[in-house]
């Protein structure tokens, strides 16, 4: 059996079925799948058992914020072994043709919740045409107080040198 993944794919969760021979050995998992290579960063592999009673339905809930619908939930209910997630950035934004060996069968594929985001048209009169800078020259800053502090400032530090140099030479 074959899963074709389109180009581009993106806000999909692929479950698979997986044996635990190959669960055990995850670096075999993109070979597996008939493919050279694979984001492991989205790639779950869940041992069912482990999830104990909450179940493969809070799971996805809590870390994939997907809600089973009804024929998910009795798929993926009726399965105790070890299931392999991939979402569907995994592939990188290239079509792939997944080839499933014994071991690992497609159990569903689910729709994963993206945000959602609504553009909402400006209709006033300001939203329209093209916005320019001001045809306003800008007058120069006055620094004439600033370079006033910065002259008294160095009239003390020389007032102060002059005054350490005399305390120091023993002249007071």
């Amino acid at each position: 059996m074959s899963l074709k993944i389109p180009a581009n794919d993106h806000g999909r969760l692929y479950i698979f079925e997986i044996s635990r021979a190959l669960a055990q050995k995850p670096s075999q998992i993109p070979s597996a799948l008939g493919l050279g290579e694979i984001n492991p960063d989205y790639i779950d592999v869940v041992t069912l058992a482990d999830l104990s009673d909450r179940g493969i339905g809070w799971y996805l809930e809590t870390g994939y914020d997907v809600t089973l619908s009804a024929k998910d939930a009795a798929i993926l209910g009726a399965k105790d072994g070890t299931v392999l997630m991939v979402m569907s950035r995994a592939f990188g934004g290239t079509a792939a043709t997944l080839t499933l060996p014994e071991g690992l069968a497609h159990l569903t594929t689910l729709d994963l919740p993206g945000m959602q985001t609504t553009a909402i048209p400006m209709e006033s009169a300001a939203a329209k045409g093209v916005v320019t800078p001001p045809d306003i020259e800008m007058e120069q800053a006055d620094h004439r107080p600033s370079r006033l502090w910065l002259y008294v400032l160095i009239v003390l530090f020389g007032f102060f040198a002059l005054m350490a140099w005399r305390i120091s030479s023993g002249n007071v």
